[in-house]
């Protein structure tokens, strides 16, 4: 009983320890770089959002791609989720894109991958999305989603986390309990180019 004790200690020591290294690292290569700090997806947005799809595609067979992925939190749960579809991440932060590969390794999502590319010059069409997500913050999500309803095919959907791309209309708002700001939840606004 006493090495059991003993061993959970020690999980717990070096799990807390790759913590600390984990944001260290993030907030050395942020400030030397003057990175965006990344907004980490909520569970119950990827829940609402995997259930979204799961309506759209219910065979599960679609191609997803988040742009400004982070550490590739909602792609590698919907990977993971959706074995059929094909998920791409677009991330200019090498350290975001080295956690969100480690992430998916761990989920076991083999339909996944992240790619290191400036979100603003990355040729999204080419990728032939069903789905582009975008959770970025509101002056570049209304930037970002203008250059994607006015790039991307009328079949695509743009689904923006929690918030509006100005000038535009969402086809549907997906509304989560505790929306707002301080909570990080959406809403869910769903919009398709013309």
């Amino acid at each position: 009983m006493r090495d059991l004790a003993l061993l959970a200690a020690l999980i717990a020591y070096f799990g807390a320890a790759l913590w600390i290294l984990h944001m260290a690292a993030g907030m050395i290569y942020r400030l030397f770089v003057k990175s965006i700090v990344p907004i980490p997806t909520h569970r119950l947005v990827v829940e609402a959002v995997a259930k979204h799809l799961a309506a759209e595609f219910p065979d599960g067979r679609f191609a997803f791609v988040d742009i400004g992925s982070g550490e590739g939190i909602i792609a590698a749960a919907l990977a993971k989720k959706f074995p059929a579809a094909g998920i791409v991440g677009i991330e200019h932060n090498p350290y975001c894109v080295l956690v969100a590969r480690v992430r998916a390794f761990l989920r076991r999502a083999k339909n996944v991958r992240f790619n290191r590319a400036d979100m603003w010059s990355a040729d999204v069409a080419a990728l032939k999305p069903d789905v582009v997500y975008i959770y970025l913050g509101r002056r570049s999500t209304t930037k970002m989603g203008q250059k994607l309803l006015s790039e991307l095919p009328g079949k695509c959907r743009i689904i923006s986390n929690h918030f509006k791309i100005s000038g535009a209309e969402p086809e549907k708002i997906i509304e989560l309990d505790g929306s707002g700001l301080n909570t990080g939840l959406g809403p869910i606004l769903v919009y398709r180019p013309r």
